[in-house]
């Protein structure tokens, strides 16, 4: 089966969408059960411990990094403790972690779309990119947000005729 995906790499969540056998999008699931991942990255030792686990591994006093998405045009490296870091490492270890939560149930992804902020100028778009390529996702151009939410209502059957507008 082909498996389309598209993936929300938020600031503060990230989730995967796919479309189901017949084209209807659907959420996936993170491998805690949850359609929603926050986009939090915890270092303990060698570990690398994401969403929920990582926010809770932080509490303990682990190194956590959170709103990384903000540093993407840089590529801004973040130092906690000892562990230095950067925004696309970061976003690597998101999008791995809910690639490979997704992969587990649902098969592997023959392609993805990864979505971004309009206000995203070139240099956080490639960082993306690059993030995804490093996570192993089979990425293209990343997808303004707006222009994603558009697309989706765009296909909507019961949508009557009119201006539609898509506020970010």
């Amino acid at each position: 089966m082909t498996l389309i995906t598209g993936i929300d790499l938020g600031t503060t969540n990230s989730l995967l969408a796919y479309l189901d056998e017949v084209g209807i999008p659907r959420l996936s699931r993170d491998s805690h059960g949850d359609f929603i991942t926050p986009s939090v990255v915890c270092y303990e030792n060698d570990n690398v411990h994401v969403g929920e686990v990582g926010k809770m591994r932080g509490a303990m006093g682990d190194p956590v990094f959170r709103e990384f998405k903000r540093g993407m045009e840089e590529n801004r490296v973040y130092e906690i403790s000892d562990t230095k870091v950067s925004s696309l490492e970061l976003s690597t270890e998101v999008l791995r972690y809910i690639k490979d939560s997704a992969e587990k149930v649902l098969g592997e992804i023959s392609h993805a779309t990864v979505t971004v902020p309009a206000s995203f100028y070139q240099p956080a778009r490639v960082n993306t990119i690059m993030a995804g390529k490093t996570a192993g996702l089979p990425l293209d151009q990343p997808i303004n947000e707006p222009t994603a939410a558009a697309i989706y209502y765009a296909t909507q059957e019961n949508l009557s005729p009119g201006k539609y507008y898509v506020y970010d």
